[in-house]
């Protein structure tokens, strides 16, 4: 699971996701894709950053640390409009090593 996984509005709009995740290991690892689905796993579509997501520390998890990554909701892209309170989204992030971790986030 995320390490914490908060849910913003801004001007009316349910338009931001942020999404904490911690390297527990001995070795930096780095993001290599984000996807996203409102129906479940089987459903998962690949983000694009900078236009559907972001990230802090350019993408690169230190050993023992965490980076933030930020959904971009209604930016244009792949997810569309605004989250939806109540609806639960699926996500999945893979590193450059092939890790990854997979997990669905209900929306407050």
């Amino acid at each position: 699971m995320p390490e914490n996984v908060r849910y913003y509005s801004s001007g009316g709009a349910n338009n931001r996701t942020d999404i904490v995740i911690r390297n527990t290991g001995t070795a930096n690892d780095k993001v290599a894709a984000v996807y996203w689905s409102d129906t479940g796993y089987s459903a998962l579509t690949k983000l694009t950053y900078g236009t559907d997501y972001t990230y802090t520390n350019s993408g690169i998890i230190r050993a023992e640390d965490s980076i933030t990554i930020t959904i971009l909701w209604g930016s244009g892209g792949t997810t569309g409009g605004n989250w939806t309170s109540g609806e639960t989204y699926y996500y999945k992030i893979v590193t450059e090593s092939g890790n990854y971790l997979e997990f669905p986030e209900k929306a407050p």
